[in-house]
């Protein structure tokens, strides 16, 4: 029963931790949390180059149906 309740604690630590690290501020950001975290996980900023980014934005604008603006946002969110 307690390793339940520590997993528990544990998950929802896990999960109040990473809305934190939102920044309400960022229509970027906001938009990357959002569009692309409902197919496959988030990937950190740093996993690729600005020029790496770009490509694979450009190629998930189609698949996600995001307007060029929303692209726009979120690779300048990506690489800044």
């Amino acid at each position: 029963m307690r390793l339940i309740i520590t997993f528990l604690i544990i998950c929802l630590l896990g999960c109040s931790a990473k809305e934190k690290m939102i920044d309400t501020n960022n229509d970027g950001q906001k938009l990357y949390y959002e569009k692309c975290n409902g197919c496959h996980r988030l990937y950190n900023k740093t996993e690729y180059e600005p020029k790496k980014w770009k490509e694979i934005m450009h190629v998930m604008k189609k698949k996600s149906h995001l307007t060029d603006d929303e692209e726009r946002m979120i690779i300048k969110y990506l690489t800044e």
